[in-house]
């Protein structure tokens, strides 16, 4: 699989030549996990945008949203406009047009960048602070007005793991209208929850396509059931059982547990990860789920020590760090 160069190259630095790191100690406990992962994901990224000075797609948007639901569950993380959510949530607005999306060189990757700062501005404003609804809601002004007539969002870049098929951008970008619609007046929020009714009706007319374009990866279904949380399903909901099911019936034949891109692919931790949170979001608990509880435990187990994660499948530590960390910050311990 061809795995994501998008945005700066120099976030390889992270990794290259890093050999495989020793796992977490035994009997470690998730929220001790999630924790170090924390303390080492957020000034990681600040790190980072502050060296490369761009707004890096899935760098900021997704440890931002991550790191605000951590916030939010209890954990430890800094806020600050310095060294913490502020400085990713303030380096997003800087890098916001006039006209509400983000871009990259000459206009290029439009729905890619502005999904994943849109839905990282949408975490922060709803867990951590409202200084930014307005760029919030010129983002998704912007993104309503490229919303495709079948309800989907186009991905421009196209590359594994981080940018691929149309389904992770339109999660995203449900995601943070979403949260937008709670800082608009009654007439733009009702035209919001049209245009995200569209949306999921996409979604939902596509639960069995096979394409590897639409819902052939877990990490494809996971976030569909992200969709359909942004719109209010409930976990009664027949697609949401679907997905769920879905998802709980392709874990990693070759690893055992956690989840790859297809039941025959070894697991990751961004697949694993992303899982994990839309089962928890979409109503799974580590008590109700064997397969749930045997992941989020594969994931403690890989982290390295010193709290990042890193595999072999992917060229940098930002991604499985990112997607580990938000997969188990969702759940607190059995």
């Amino acid at each position: 699989m061809s795995l994501s160069r998008y945005c700066v190259g120099a976030a390889l630095l992270l990794s290259l030549g890093l050999a495989l790191p020793a796992r977490a100690a035994a009997g470690e406990t998730l929220t001790q996990s999630v924790q170090k992962g924390l303390n080492y994901l957020v000034p990681d990224v600040v790190a980072f945008s502050r060296q490369n000075s761009c707004q890096a797609c899935h760098r900021q948007g997704a440890a931002l949203f991550g790191a605000s639901v951590a916030k939010a569950g209890g954990y430890t993380v800094n806020t600050s406009d310095t060294q913490g959510l502020g400085y990713l949530a303030l380096r997003a607005v800087q890098d916001q047009t006039a006209g509400g999306f983000w871009i990259h060189d000459a206009n290029t990757f439009r729905n890619s960048k502005t999904s994943y700062a849109f839905f990282g501005l949408a975490g922060y404003d709803q867990l951590v602070s409202t200084r930014f609804s307005q760029q919030l809601v010129k983002a998704a002004e912007a993104s309503l007005a490229v919303q495709q007539a079948n309800g989907r969002w186009i991905e421009e870049h196209q590359s594994l793991p981080t940018t691929y098929g149309d389904v992770p951008t339109t999660a995203r970008i449900m995601m943070g209208i979403a949260q937008a619609r709670a800082r608009v007046d009654a007439v733009a929020a009702e035209r919001y929850a049209a245009r995200l009714t569209l949306a999921a009706k996409w979604l939902r007319d596509n639960r069995s396509n096979p394409s590897e374009q639409v819902m052939g990866y877990s990490f494809q279904r996971a976030y569909a059931l992200l969709g359909l949380n942004a719109v209010g399903a409930s976990a009664t909901d027949a697609d949401v059982v679907f997905f769920q099911n879905a998802l709980l019936g392709s874990t990693s034949a070759a690893t055992g547990r956690g989840w790859g891109y297809t039941a025959g692919h070894a697991a990751d931790e961004y697949n694993t990860g992303l899982a994990l949170y839309a089962l928890c979001r979409s109503g799974v608990s580590l008590r109700d789920s064997t397969r749930v509880r045997d992941a989020a435990n594969w994931l403690r187990d890989r982290q390295n020590p010193r709290g990042y994660w890193q595999s072999s499948q992917f060229e940098t530590l930002d991604i499985p760090t990112t997607f580990a960390s938000l997969g188990l910050a969702c759940f607190g311990e059995l």
